[in-house]
């Protein structure tokens, strides 16, 4: 059975002011294997996904995200942390959390979107 362990995390859409909630969301059982039908879907969805493409036009094509990571940037003017945007990982296999990739062997997708939820890069491995 896969384990997904869910936090949520508030924050402000710069655009407009809108409050907005993504939940952060982490793989917590190994190894973790996709169903064959899901990574199917996943290795189907990387020539797929381009940046701009917006988070639902993301989602129509790879589905939930496995893991979900905010990415945060320090300011070097006021030494605030900014959020800057979140990945959001589409894993086909890992068979450790931690470690060397000889250990982890993965297979994932991930991809990167800003504040504006649209695709700012796109990368893959072990697919």
């Amino acid at each position: 059975m896969k384990k997904i362990a869910l936090f949520l995390i508030a924050f402000t859409l710069f655009a407009g002011n809108v409050q907005a909630y993504w939940v952060n969301k982490q793989i917590s059982q190994y190894p973790f294997v996709a169903s064959e039908a899901r990574a199917a879907q996943i290795r189907g969805g990387v020539t797929k996904i381009t940046k701009g493409m917006t988070f639902n036009q993301t989602k129509a094509v790879l589905g939930d995200a496995d893991e979900v990571r905010a990415i945060m940037m320090t300011s070097p003017m006021t030494g605030q942390r900014l959020l800057t945007g979140y990945t959001h990982s589409f894993v086909v296999r890992r068979m450790a959390a931690d470690g060397p990739p000889d250990q982890k062997q993965e297979a994932v997708l991930r991809v990167w979107f800003d504040t504006n939820r649209r695709v700012s890069i796109v990368d893959h491995w072990g697919l």
